[in-house]
């Protein structure tokens, strides 16, 4: 049940906008929103001065990549007129796919660059509402090894002790995925300096949801989901200049699901975890 499988998931779920509301709240850094593709005007509502920068295209309700685009700078547009007229042209054909985009509020995010020593990654964060209240971190995973600009196309995923900040081993449980590509084995038992620090803010924000779940208007339609709220993954990735910049939380589905069912001694480990017998709500 904590896994979500079965179950008619609420939109809010996979709000972009509900997401970086909450890591804002929790003082986490999010990529800077230029504007919003206005599907009424077929045009962008620009936020922010177009800098030289790459953008990314996000539909403002979507998972796993879906519909997301990016915008070269200087090979795409060097203009907020060549942009919107790109904008318009990846909506047009993502909307042949899945209808909804042609009516969706799209991001236009700046791009931000990865540190270059992992390239292309995204840490996954898993973070449990324990049931004695607590809020702790149970897993942080790290995809790398991704040939492209997303590391929806990661091809290795390590696990990271989240004390010792350690790769400890790579993930067994993503059967997609190649053995030892590059990077492979040359990164176990590297430290990843900064990954205890995005374990706090991850677990800072999983508490800013659980507070936004019972005091936020918009949010009170996530109420008969509640169970959803004890597990949380969250997207994160370390910049150029040393940074964390963090994307958006993901339901239980997404990420719990990979490997709850890994082992007996896993599923057991986490009921114990979140304790079900406790009303955590």
């Amino acid at each position: 049940a904590i896994a979500g499988l079965g179950v008619d998931v609420e939109w809010l779920w996979f709000s972009k906008d509900v997401w970086r509301g909450v890591l804002e709240g929790a003082g986490c850094t999010v990529p800077p929103c230029i504007g919003r593709w206005n599907p009424k005007k077929q045009a962008v509502d620009w936020a922010l001065p177009l800098r030289n920068t790459d953008l990314i295209g996000k539909a403002s309700a979507a998972a796993l990549g879906l519909g997301d685009f990016k915008l070269q700078h200087g090979v795409d547009f060097n203009s907020k007129e060549e942009a919107e007229e790109k904008v318009n042209e990846h909506i047009t054909k993502a909307a042949v796919e899945t209808a909804r985009f042609a009516k969706d509020r799209y991001l236009l995010l700046e791009r931000m660059q990865p540190d270059p020593t992992l390239g292309v990654h995204c840490f996954e964060i898993l973070t449990m509402h324990k049931g004695d209240g607590r809020v702790i971190t149970a897993r942080v995973s790290l995809f790398t090894g991704s040939h492209t600009w997303t590391s929806h196309d990661a091809m290795t995923i390590f696990l990271v002790d989240p004390l010792t900040e350690k790769i400890v081993g790579r993930d067994t449980w993503h059967k997609i995925r190649e053995g030892w590509p590059v990077p492979g084995q040359d990164m176990l038992g590297r430290k990843i300096s900064g990954v205890s620090a995005m374990c706090e803010q991850a677990e800072k924000a999983h508490g800013v949801m659980l507070v936004a779940s019972k005091t936020n208007p918009r949010l009170t339609a996530l109420k008969a989901q509640n169970e959803h709220f004890r597990v949380i993954g969250w997207d994160a990735m370390m910049t150029e200049d040393g940074k964390t910049v963090w994307f958006e939380g993901n339901v239980p589905t997404w990420r719990l699901s990979k490997f709850l069912c890994s082992s007996w001694s896993m599923m057991f480990q986490i009921r114990d975890m979140l304790s079900f017998t406790c009303d955590a709500a």
